[in-house]
């Protein structure tokens, strides 16, 4: 069983799986909530400052990968945005 995802309840007879809090992404946030139910999808944003990387998501999604429980799509990534990428760390203007 994943080491991300693994809670089971109970909810009216049905088995429901539950995720834990997604996890971090350097320099990302996402809104919490209580509990990520199965098929829950977390949206990350990127800090102020930084941008998607070209080619990531800015998702996740919680599924049930063979007897698994997990998040779905590691490939979110926040880079420095443009300006910051562009601008001389140290300037001698």
């Amino acid at each position: 069983m994943s080491h991300e995802c693994f809670r089971y309840t109970f909810l009216c007879g049905f088995s429901v799986l539950i995720c834990e809090d997604p996890p971090a992404v350097p320099h990302a946030t996402y809104q919490s909530r209580q509990r990520w139910l199965n098929g829950s999808t977390v949206i990350y944003t990127c800090d102020v400052g930084y941008e998607m990387a070209e080619g990531s998501g800015n998702d996740r999604t919680c599924d049930v990968i063979g007897s698994d429980v997990q998040w779905r799509n590691n490939s979110v990534n926040c880079v420095p945005g443009m300006c910051e990428r562009c601008m001389p760390m140290s300037s001698t203007w």
